[in-house]
């Protein structure tokens, strides 16, 4: 019966470690309209098109991963669009300040009115990185919506960066 309470306790532990282990993140950003943009369309009907788009975002100066501050993020991207949907999927590299690089990867959907943007709903995850972030994980969610300068996004969710 000893054995039973000190594995119980053993594994409350462990999980209640692993869950002082995440942290939390929120981002808020500004991304600019995109330095490269390619737009195919389909031939089935008119509106439907692939487009394959990069952009450089601003973060907030405030925003940090395990304690770096991201000194810029380049985000590329295709999305099909459809009758005013789309669906995406995009790539993330984050350049830190200490020199090393996060990645994350996301995908959602996203609204449009005609071949304007308008909104987008999107899942992420953290995939890795250099240096201090090569085994970085992460979970999360963010919104964009048009902004001043091209769009704005906001980012929640929560990471780890276990030591190397």
């Amino acid at each position: 019966m000893r054995l039973f309470w000190a594995f119980s306790l053993f594994v409350a532990f462990l999980f209640t470690s692993a869950a002082w282990a995440q942290t939390q993140l929120e981002i808020k950003e500004e991304c600019g309209r995109p330095a490269s943009e390619y737009t195919i369309p389909v031939g089935d009907h008119p509106g439907h098109a692939f487009r394959i788009q990069q952009t450089d975002c601003t973060p907030d100066a405030s925003v940090r991963i395990a304690g770096e501050p991201i000194k810029a993020h380049k985000a590329t991207g295709f999305t099909e669009m459809d009758a005013g949907e789309g669906r995406h999927q995009w790539f993330h590299v984050f350049a830190m300040d200490n020199g090393d690089s996060s990645y994350a990867r996301s995908g959602g959907t996203a609204d449009y009115q005609g071949r304007r943007f308008s909104s987008s709903t999107s899942q992420w995850k953290f995939v890795g990185g250099t240096g201090k972030f090569e085994k970085l994980t992460g979970t999360g969610s963010y919104t964009c919506r048009p902004g001043p300068s091209g769009f704005a996004c906001e980012a929640t969710g929560s990471y780890s960066v276990p030591s190397n």
